[in-house]
C-alpha cells in the first residue's frame, strides 16, 4: 500500500502538471475554433486570423500529433497567423516556470512559443505575455520557454502562434509549474 501512495501521487502531478504526451485523445472541433479532450471537456483553442479563411486550414490529430497545416491559408492574402493557447493547471505565482513543445515543420519554418495569461495589477487584468521564436526544421525538436511569472498571475497559457506556409507538427508538450534553483 505504502508503494501505491507515492504511484498515484505521482500520475496526479503528471496529469497536473504536464499536460499532452500523446494528442490521440484530443479533438478538433468542426469549426476549428476549439480543442476538447476524449472526456469532451475543454482543451484549448484555435484563433484563425482572418477567421473568413479557416477553410484553407487543415488541422488534423495523427500518430499521436497534432498536425497544422497552414501553406494554403497563407498562400492566399491576407493572412495572418494562426494560433493555438492551451490552459495550463498547477500555475505557481511569482516562480520560474518552463515549457517545453516538441515541434517540426516542412519545410523548416521559424513559430513562436509564448508564456500568455493574465496578470491582476491593482484590480485590473493585464495581457501578460513572453515570447521566444524557435526555428522548426524538418525532424522534430524540443523547445523551451523559461519565464518568472509575476507574483499577481491569474491564470497562464502555452501560445503557438504560426505566421508562415509551413505543415507543423505538435508532439510532445509539457508544463513544470516551478524549476528548481540552480
Amino acid at each position: 500500500m505504502k508503494k501505491l501512495l507515492p504511484a498515484f501521487a505521482l500520475m496526479l502531478s503528471a496529469s497536473a502538471f504536464g499536460f499532452v504526451s500523446d494528442w490521440n485523445g484530443i479533438k478538433i472541433a468542426p469549426e476549428k475554433t476549439w480543442l476538447q479532450t476524449a472526456e469532451k471537456k475543454y482543451f484549448g483553442n484555435i484563433h484563425i486570423d482572418p477567421k473568413a479563411k479557416a477553410d484553407l486550414v487543415k488541422l488534423e490529430i495523427k500518430d499521436g500529433k497534432f498536425v497544422i497545416d497552414v501553406r494554403e491559408f497563407f498562400r492566399e492574402k491576407p493572412a495572418t497567423e494562426v494560433t493555438v493557447r492551451i490552459p495550463l493547471n498547477g500555475v505557481v505565482p511569482g516562480k520560474k516556470a518552463r515549457l517545453t513543445v516538441e515541434m517540426s515543420a516542412v519545410p523548416a519554418t521559424p513559430f513562436e512559443i509564448f508564456f500568455e495569461g493574465q496578470n491582476v495589477v491593482d484590480g485590473k487584468g493585464q495581457h501578460f505575455w513572453k515570447a521566444r521564436k524557435c526555428n522548426a526544421k524538418e525532424s522534430a525538436q524540443k523547445f523551451e520557454i523559461e519565464e518568472l511569472l509575476p507574483a499577481t498571475v491569474k491564470d497562464v497559457r502555452l501560445r503557438l502562434t504560426f505566421r508562415a506556409p509551413a505543415v507543423y507538427t505538435v508532439g510532445a508538450c509539457d508544463f513544470l509549474a516551478e524549476v528548481p534553483a540552480k
